[in-house]
């Protein structure tokens, strides 16, 4: 499951297919009709629309390949992807929460001061990725 997480990332910034229906989505949330929509929900629909069609792709990869039985190390990438996603998971509830909070203000600053952490994320989920592909033994024929 760690390794579907990791790819979901990887294939996310790699075809940000669910990037741009998550814009049209929020694009449509903010217009003049609906005025009203919080942030808080654009900030929560954002992630789900963009990550929800790349998590299908790298399920359907995996299980196309069925890279679970050719593994020959069974922690290859682990540690990588688990600290990658902690602190992408810790960057979107410290910006969910300041969503909540009326004015923008400390939404703006999460964004402002937390992209370097996504970066960093981002770093360690592609070596985790990469380290788990190649650990994967090729097809015997």
């Amino acid at each position: 499951m760690l390794i579907r997480l990791g790819m979901m990332f990887l294939i996310s910034k790699l075809l940000p297919i669910g990037s741009m229906v998550a814009l049209i989505f929020s694009s449509f949330f903010t217009s003049h009709s609906y005025n009203s929509a919080s942030g808080k929900y654009i900030g929560t629909l954002t992630p789900i629309l963009s990550y929800l069609p790349a998590f299908l792709i790298a399920h359907f990869f995996i299980k196309h390949l069925k890279a679970n039985d050719r593994i020959t190390n069974e922690i290859s990438g682990n540690k990588f992807i688990t600290t990658g996603l902690a602190i992408l998971l810790f960057f979107y509830v410290v910006y969910f929460l300041a969503t909540t909070i009326p004015g923008g203000g400390p939404a703006f600053a999460v964004i402002q001061l937390g992209g370097f952490l996504v970066y960093i994320s981002q770093v360690l989920i592609v070596i985790g990725v990469v380290a788990f592909l190649l650990a994967v033994e090729p097809k015997k024929v």
